[in-house]
């Protein structure tokens, strides 16, 4: 078969040597079999093309696998092939020894013999003999590849014997290497001989004494024989040449550190003018002549490198060899590859011709010359051929051959090594044999010396490996198929290591056994007694664990006593029950500080019923006066902060920074301030208060004008006739004038202007400074009036809120303006000016009459003065909430808790989306819907106009239905879990006319239960097979099903469904459905009651018939309106949420609340959830759609720890637990910080646009999907 020609291969001369011959000859078998391709031949052979091609190159010899190759893909005998390679290697040695006198040596060091070839190196030759016949001792240093050895022999030796032959004679020159034992080995030649005559010693690889010579005093006496050489009656010269990188041992002998310091001689790394002599030097002295831009380019590639000297040598051979006149030329060196590829393609090449099984041979015999550095870098090493007979592999003999033919490896008699160390880091697949087998090799050196150790301690048993070394041993010289490389000696020390292994354990194993009998009689002697121990010591345990759960139920009823008069202490005791004891009693006493909004309270010591309190500096500071004199507290600290004397008369106002104090005066005498630290000062009349900012109070003066001054220097700010009280904002821009019976009037400062605003037509009922208040960016104005509080814009004069409290007093603003507080007679309560139908926060007043209020600027913390007493609110729920101002139309949360649905609606549209609750972020956009039939061709979910969004999940949580209430409609079922629609369902009025008012999925989202309305308010039932799309059942009468909370009846008591159990439950209420709660398992139900009463149902019998929740406050209707419910996977928790916001938590097993309703942002809860785990409580709202609240007692325990700020002390815990070790309940934290809110751990992502689904990544959302838990949905009502 003749295959395509390639390119023309270069001609060749058969008479130019055998090696040409040869090649000439392989191209005739070529065309004698048809000229096929080396592509073919490559298939036939399963050799490379390159290595085919190569072999009739005429540039070298190809190695025997490729010329058996070779043969067999032309047809012809492998064996004679094979033999004419042989013939040709055979005459290739005599053709090189007469013609083929190469002026460069390749990779082999220079010698003696080619001192006329060594160039370069003149500066170095000559120090280093003017060094030895100073000091008969010299040191030739650098780095590997600097030509150290071609250096010493060829350089040095031959010029020092010249000079000393010519001073005195002919001179005995001996070069050598130090070698495993040197000096047993060298004692002779380095003895001193006063009689004889000079004689000069080479030691060429003086590393050896630290990489080959293990013995430290063999090693140092060798030195000692060295230094003797500085004797000059010893007749003896010394030059070493030695690798930089062992310089720094030389320091552990202190005599030979010393001589190196004045008989070193460094070998840099060679200039440009020495390498242009080393390339053209050689070539010259041969008659030769080397391009100039050949010798430029070597220069520019070698300089600076100092290991590049030996592949430099074999690139000029090569380029030598392939000469065509008497000229060295570039493209002979650029057809090479340059220095750097010279060697490494020399080693490849030969790497590549070898077999399989060769090639293991030759990775085995490379890796035995190498030394692993250990802190330096990689070495060479001898390695003896002795060795390599004991080696168990076959073909070692003839891989070396090869290696040695190819100068990859060079050697003598005795030994064997890598014919320089430039192939350590030039080639590539070498290296990464290192770097595969650094591990082996280190362990296989270390394997050799501990060898040679034992066999030299006559086999002492102390020498052999155990334990960990030995399962190195094992594990890296495996007994069959990893100890190719072993010598005779190694593979003997293992085996013995593991005979002495097997004897240590059979004797060990006879130790123990007769340990293990003395211990069995000792066991039954004392396993009486052990007994009798652990009986006596579980009662103990058992009325340990007893006493501590009565101190916990103790601790417990204490901190619920203790939780209005000192919130802080009933804090650390409510985490003291529960370190104690975990019991329900401890868990209610945590979760009721948990959800207490009282932080913190305080009263000035030693107060009597005399004294006058004021709270100041934004309820930060409380001012205590009694007695004529004054003292103030940080209410946070509960420390004095600063105290002094007051003049004999009643303090009636305290301005804001608590700095200037307003004193009445006697009968018709003036008041006066009193300011610290100054102390008294006169005022022209009568003080009315102070004004918002710290610097102006407001004088009613003896003219019946009443001026708003400043407290500096009594400047009029503004002044008007006939009022009662005066209020400014805090910059002094606005002021509110107040007479009693007559309107209120507001006015500019700056302009003198009054302001015209709704307040003018409403006549205020009584005056006072408590009674109107601006906020504190002076846009707002809240004011008392007979009806309630208004709330006008003060730039426009439109009044924009209108609060429902007729006895409210004491205003206050948050920072922002989004909030009013105010007092009434019997509590404390927070309002949302944007939404004011219902106050977002209330607490009732149960010490007394409330004097002062005040809103921390900078937390979410509301005080307030009762009695004499200062209370700290918390109040973030509302305050830390992500409030919308456009409510979404309706939402729903996942039975699980992990997904929440909602719909927004858009014009008559709703947009439907899946967010994830733990994230706040959209995981799915659901996909818009063409109703049916081409004159209905709608993109989105349309609502009619009586009619709004549709949502039920499975009780499993994986599937969502979804659509619009209203005559027609059209239902989707989701499958949550994959993120595709599973079924749409075209639900046409059944009868005409009715209109969809409720769904329901059951357990995995097989059946879909509709509930509709007749145009004569007739209920009807719908169930759907969402397989197939089909009406299966009609029923008369709709329940709610296990699983699904959905309050859809009409009448009459529930009933079975095909896909549901029933529970029993009545649904109908004369105020509409009812709002229904089921346990995961089904067993439990509960249904809302009159006045916010919920009532847990067990089967179809009734649990409890008792409220067991609070009925709501008189006057707040939101309050007693339950509009969720939520069982815990467990069953043992049930969530109840309230029109007004609210979130309460009952534990059901004792029927009892636990706590008061957590913090919450204050609008109508819609749904509610737990969390997988029971930790977590998820609610749902139209403007916070998305809040979670954390009640696992641990987490809980955590907050209230960093709530308290402190720890019970021993003394406190001594009063409280007498008996009981002391605990530390709460690490030390530090104080003088406000405690952290209770319900911090709140959150409300903010959910995306409804018109932008979001891109963010769904892995966490769909991962938490794809945990099934078996929890059933919050309650929701279904005529929302």
């Amino acid at each position: 078969m003749t295959g395509q020609r390639g390119r023309p291969e270069r001609p060749l001369d058969p008479d130019a040597g055998p090696v040409q011959r040869f090649a000439h000859e392989l191209r005739c078998l070529r065309r004698t079999a048809g000229s096929p391709s080396y592509r073919v031949m490559a298939d036939q052979s399963r050799v490379s093309v390159s290595a085919l091609s190569r072999a009739a190159a005429g540039e070298r010899l190809p190695s025997a696998a490729v010329v058996r190759a070779y043969a067999r893909a032309c047809g012809a005998d492998p064996d004679e092939w094979e033999v004419r390679l042989k013939a040709a290697g055979e005459q290739v040695s005599q053709y090189g020894s007469t013609q083929e006198n190469s002026p460069y040596l390749g990779p082999a060091p220079f010698d003696r013999e080619d001192e006329n070839l060594f160039f370069g190196r003149g500066q170095p030759v000559e120090d280093a003999v003017r060094l030895i016949l100073d000091q008969r001792f010299a040191v030739l240093t650098g780095a590997s590849g600097t030509g150290k050895s071609s250096l010493l022999r060829a350089g040095v030796v031959p010029r020092l014997k010249t000079l000393l032959r010519q001073a005195g004679g002919d001179v005995p020159v001996h070069v050598v290497t130090p070698g495993p034992t040197p000096a047993a080995t060298h004692a002779g030649l380095l003895a001193a001989r006063p009689d004889g005559p000079e004689r000069l010693v080479a030691i060429d690889r003086f590393e050896e004494i630290f990489t080959v010579c293990r013995d430290r005093r063999e090693r140092w006496r060798f030195v000692d024989l060295l230094l003797s050489a500085q004797d000059p009656t010893g007749r003896l010269r010394v030059l070493v040449a030695m690798d930089g990188t062992f310089r720094p041992r030389c320091a552990e002998h202190p005599a030979l550190a010393e001589t190196l310091r004045r008989t070193v001689v460094p070998i840099p790394s060679m200039s440009r003018q020495e390498l242009r002599a080393a390339v053209v030097g050689p070539a010259t002295a041969s008659g030769l002549r080397v391009e100039r831009t050949l010798t430029t380019r070597i220069v520019e590639d070698v300089v600076g490198q100092p290991g590049a000297l030996p592949n430099l040598s074999c690139t000029l051979r090569e380029i030598w060899r392939r000469r065509p006149s008497g000229v060295l030329t570039l493209a002979a060196y650029e057809e090479l590859g340059g220095v750097h590829g010279m060697a490494a393609a020399r080693a490849e090449e030969l790497y590549r011709g070898l077999s399989p099984a060769q090639a293991d041979t030759a990775q085995r015999i490379l890796l035995a010359m190498i030394r692993p550095g250990e802190g330096r870098a990689d070495a060479c090493r001898p390695l003896p051929r002795t060795d390599l007979c004991e080696w168990s592999d076959p073909d070692v003999p003839e891989v070396l051959e090869l290696l040695v033919r190819a100068r990859v490896v060079t050697g003598d008699e005795d030994k064997v090594q890598l014919s320089h160390d430039a192939l350590v880091t030039s080639w590539p697949r070498l290296r990464r044999w290192i770097e595969e087998n650094r591990d082996r090799l280190r362990a296989h050196r270390h394997l050799a010396v501990d060898s040679l150790t034992w066999q030299a301690g006559g086999n002492d048993p102390g020498g052999l490996y155990r334990g960990a070394r030995l399962a190195v041993a094992d594990a890296l010289f495996a007994r069959h198929s990893q100890d190719h490389d072993l010598t005779c000696l190694e593979r003997s020390f293992l085996s013995a290591s593991r005979v002495a292994c097997r004897m240590d354990r059979w004797r060990a194993d006879r130790a123990d056994q007769r340990l293990r009998k003395l211990v069995l009689a000792l066991c039954l002697v004392t396993a009486g007694a052990l007994v009798a121990g652990v009986l006596a010591w579980d009662q103990n345990g058992l009325a340990d664990q007893a006493r501590r759960q009565a101190q916990s139920r103790q601790a417990a009823a204490l901190a619920g006593r203790m939780r209005l008069t000192d919130p802080r202490t009933a804090a650390l005791l409510s985490v003291a029950a529960w370190r104690l004891a975990p019991l329900p009693e401890s868990r209610d006493a945590v979760l009721g500080s948990l959800t207490d909004p009282e932080l913190d309270t305080f009263t000035a010591p030693r107060r009597t019923s005399t004294a006058q309190d004021f709270l100041t500096g934004s309820g930060h500071t409380l001012l205590h006066m009694e007695g004529g004199h004054w003292s103030s507290w940080d209410v946070t600290t509960h420390r004095r902060t600063g105290s002094g004397r007051l003049p004999d008369a009643p303090v009636t106002a305290v301005g804001p920074d608590g700095q200037t104090f307003a004193l009445r005066g006697r009968g018709s005498t003036p008041g006066a301030l009193w300011q610290l630290p100054s102390g008294r000062r006169a005022v022209s009349g009568h003080v009315l208060g102070f004004g918002a900012g710290p610097d102006s109070y407001a004088v009613l003066d003896p003219d019946g004008r009443a001026r708003l001054r400043a407290i500096d220097d009594d400047r009029v700010l503004f002044e008007t006739t006939g009022a009662d009280a005066l209020v400014s904002s805090v910059d002094h821009r606005l002021v509110a004038v107040c007479s009693a019976g007559h309107p209120l009037s507001v006015w500019d400062t700056a302009s003198g202007r009054e302001l015209a605003g709704g307040w003018r037509t409403l006549p205020m009922p009584a005056c006072s400074s408590a009674a109107s208040t601006f906020d504190r960016s002076g846009t707002r104005l809240a004011v008392v009036t007979a009806d309630g509080i208004g709330v006008w814009d003060t730039a426009t004069g439109r009044r924009i809120a209108d609060i429902d409290h007729p006895d409210g007093a004491h205003l206050d603003f948050t920072a922002d303006g989004r909030f009013l507080a105010l007092a009434g007679r019997n509590d404390v309560s927070l309002w949302r000016i944007s939404t004011p139908d219902a106050p977002v926060f209330r607490h009732p007043l149960t010490d007394g009459p409330l004097t002062d209020l005040a809103l921390d600027p900078g937390r979410p913390v509301l005080r307030y003065l009762a009695s004499g007493t200062v209370h700290s609110l918390d109040i973030s729920g509302p305050l830390s909430a992500t409030w919308r101002d456009r409510p979404v139309g309706d939402q729903l949360l996942s039975p699980d808790g992990r997904v929440l649905a909602t719909a927004d609606q858009d014009g008559g549209q709703y947009h439907f989306r899946l967010v994830a609750t733990t994230t706040g972020r959209t995981i799915a956009q659901l996909p818009t819907r063409t109703a049916v039939g081409p004159e209905r061709r709608q993109t989105t979910a349309v609502a009619s106009p009586d009619g709004g969004p549709l949502m039920s999940f499975s009780p499993d949580s994986r599937f969502f239905s979804y659509g619009t209430s209203g005559v027609s409609s059209r239902l989707a079922v989701w499958d949550v879990y994959n993120r595709r629609e599973r079924a749409s369902l075209d639900v046409d009025p059944r009868p005409p006319g009715s209109t969809i008012r409720s769904i329901a999925l059951s357990p995995g989202g097989r059946k879909l239960l509709i509930a509709r309305l007749t145009p004569g308010d007739a209920p009807t039932g719908e169930v759907w097979d969402t397989a197939h799309r089909t009406l299966t059942d009609q029923p008369d009468v709709v329940t709610a099903t296990r699983g699904a909370a959905l309050a859809a009846g009409f009448g009459g008591p529930a009933t079975s469904l095909p896909f549901g159990q029933d529970i029993g439950v009545p649904l109908v209420r004369p105020h509409g459905p009812a709002v229904v709660a089921l346990s995961a398992d089904g067993t439990l139900a509960a249904t809302d009651g009159e006045l916010g009463a919920v009532t847990v149902w067990r089967g179809n019998r009734v649990r409890s018939p008792t409220a067991v929740l609070p009925a709501a406050p008189a006057g707040c209707a939101p309050c007693s309106q339950v509009t969720a419910l939520a069982f815990s996977p467990d069953g043992r928790t049930l969530a109840a949420g309230y029109d007004s916001g609210a979130v309460r938590l009952l534990d059901v097993a004792t029927r009892q609340p636990l706590g008061g309703s957590l913090s919450t942002p204050g609008d109508a809860i819609r749904s509610l959830a737990f969390g997988t785990d029971g930790g977590s409580v998820y609610a749902g709202s139209a403007r916070v759609p998305l809040q979670r609240y954390v009640i696992e007692p641990r987490s809980v325990v955590t907050r209230l720890c960093e709530r308290a700020g402190t720890t019970l002390t021993k003394s406190r815990w001594r009063t409280y637990f007498p008996e009981t070790p002391y605990l530390r309940v709460c690490p030390v934290s530090k104080a003088g910080t406000d405690p952290a809110p209770p319900c911090a751990d709140v959150c409300s992502p903010p959910l995306p646009s409804p018109t932008q689904p979001s891109s963010a990544p769904r892995a966490n959302a769909e991962a938490g999907i794809r945990a099934r838990v078996a929890n059933a949905n919050g309650s929701r009502s279904a005529a929302r």
